[in-house]
């Protein structure tokens, strides 16, 4: 790998030949060292020397926030870390706010605060990097997903770059200390009732609807929903075969799983599924769920619009065999499958008095 930056200053001891202060950087795979120049430390003590040497990392250290390039992480880097999510994420909004999230905690702490651009070093600093989010009183899955995504940038880096940066997996925050600092997501109904659709249904914005009810009745993803046309629709079954990936032009993708599945009609019928994903009209996958989410505030409900496909599974599950549940969802394990339940009892706690 090819760069000009350099790793931060060091004071070495030879021995009798005395101490020596200097840096390195990787070119071309091959470890290049620098040395300060003598005269400028030569009359100082080992005290006076290491002064010396936290000055010139000061500097460094300021220079690397105005100019961020360094060996292992630079500018091309990020660029092909961003072209490296788009194979693997649908939606450019989420690969952004995984970039932003990247910048503004992982490569601010180990690049700009610790001065630490070689991610193989990052393992040592884990405990560090733990107070540090934690410092930051964010939400727990929030804490989650930064660090999920910090060990998918070491994890491609390692891939570029195998002889220069070491594989290795951060996991500097439990789940336990999470609840003990009170910062876990709050928990909140994920089950849509009965009564709370029929008043979405009611009260939604007439252009959600369609989405709406087929995501209920049929448990889609927000980017499958979008990626349905008339001829999907069988006398005995919806078949999920695509997902929309682009708007501009329009483009699908295989889905998810990247295998086509078939969902009966449990709680549909073929005629209402065909006039639902007619009267469908083409958005972005972020703007259904963001538009859902806004109408839910203004009715008052904290649903979400992955929760319609909790709610499918959960109440087909109560009538519907497993394993046929687990193919109408498309997951290939049933342990996701029950990840999904969610209590859905409406039972009356009247305390019994015997007559």
């Amino acid at each position: 790998m090819n760069s000009t930056a350099w790793f931060k200053w060091t004071l070495t001891n030879f021995g009798p030949k005395g101490f020596v202060i200097r840096r390195y950087r990787k070119l071309n795979g091959k470890t290049v060292w620098q040395s300060y120049p003598k005269a400028k430390y030569a009359t100082l003590d080992a005290a006076k020397a290491e002064g010396l040497v936290k000055q010139l990392n000061v500097r460094f250290a300021l220079k690397a926030k105005q100019d961020f390039n360094h060996s292992f992480i630079n500018k091309q880097t990020l660029a092909d870390f961003e072209l490296h999510l788009q194979t693997k994420i649908n939606s450019q909004a989420h690969i952004k706010t995984l970039m932003s999230e990247l910048d503004a905690y992982a490569l601010e702490f180990f690049v700009r605060k610790s001065n630490c651009p070689d991610p193989s070093s990052w393992k040592r600093l884990e405990a560090q990097y733990g107070k540090f989010l934690l410092s930051k009183q964010l939400v727990g899955t929030y804490v989650k997903r930064i660090i999920q995504t910090t060990n998918r940038f070491i994890k491609f880096l390692h891939e570029k770059y195998p002889e220069e940066v070491r594989r290795c997996v951060l996991e500097p925050v439990a789940g336990r200390i999470l609840k003990e600092q009170g910062i876990s997501k709050k928990s909140r109904n994920k089950f849509v009732t009965d009564e709370h659709f029929k008043i979405i249904c009611e009260k939604i914005n007439d252009n959600l609807l369609p989405f709406v009810k087929l995501c209920y009745f049929y448990g889609l993803r927000r980017s499958e929903v979008l990626g349905l046309l008339t001829d999907d629709v069988f006398e005995d079954s919806l078949s999920i075969e695509r997902q929309l990936v682009k708007m501009h032009p329009k483009q699908y993708g295989p889905l998810k799983s990247r295998e086509q599945r078939v969902v009966p009609h449990w709680f549909c019928t073929p005629k209402e599924a065909y006039s639902l994903i007619a009267q469908s009209a083409v958005v972005h996958p972020d703007t259904l769920g963001h538009v859902f989410k806004a109408e839910m505030k203004r009715l008052g409900f904290a649903y979400q619009l992955h929760d319609l496909r909790r709610t499918f599974i959960t109440r087909a599950l109560r009538v519907h065999h497993y394993l046929d549940v687990k193919l109408a969802a498309g997951h290939s394990d049933i342990e996701t499958t029950n990840k999904y339940i969610q209590d859905d009892r409406l039972l009356q706690r009247k305390q019994f008095r015997p007559v």
